[in-house]
């Protein structure tokens, strides 16, 4: 496997004490975003972490998904596929849920019930791919990154 990024020696302690570093691009010496430790970002793929944005604890990175702008990607989550994780975002998994804040309401998914709660409104993902998309235009961006196709 060849390696898609180096730590560039700067670090920074997040508020709760977790300290992450700051990572470059190998191919094009693009500085990136700021990540706990290899075992958050894949080398495969076209995976990276940008800008201001943080990986830590165990999640991970991988496949051709893009973590940018100010957003957080910690717990148990996992960020894939062609998925998208921008502006203040914040995508957590712990144990049976995970929560995504940062967009125009909060979702949290729980994985027993199979059910998104999307503001105020809580359907399983069959009702909600089933939703309107004119009522809902952020809906597929928040399904995609939960629950993206895996056709890589």
């Amino acid at each position: 496997m060849d390696r898609k990024y180096e730590f560039t020696g700067e670090t920074k302690t997040l508020p709760y004490g977790t300290i992450v570093k700051r990572i470059r691009r190998l191919s094009d010496g693009l500085v990136g975003g700021w990540i706990e430790k290899e075992e958050n970002l894949s080398h495969d793929g076209e995976c990276f972490v940008f800008d201001d944005a943080y990986v830590f604890g165990d999640a991970y990175v991988s496949g051709n998904a893009h973590v940018y702008g100010n957003a957080h990607v910690y717990g148990n989550a996992r960020v894939y596929g062609k998925a998208r994780v921008y502006g203040s975002a914040k995508v957590e998994r712990v144990g049976d849920y995970f929560v995504i804040l940062g967009l125009e309401y909060a979702a949290t998914y729980t994985r027993s019930d199979n059910c998104l709660s999307i503001g105020c409104q809580r359907k399983t993902i069959e009702e909600w791919r089933l939703h309107d998309k004119k009522e809902a235009p952020e809906l597929s961006n928040i399904l995609e990154l939960i629950f993206p196709q895996r056709n890589e």
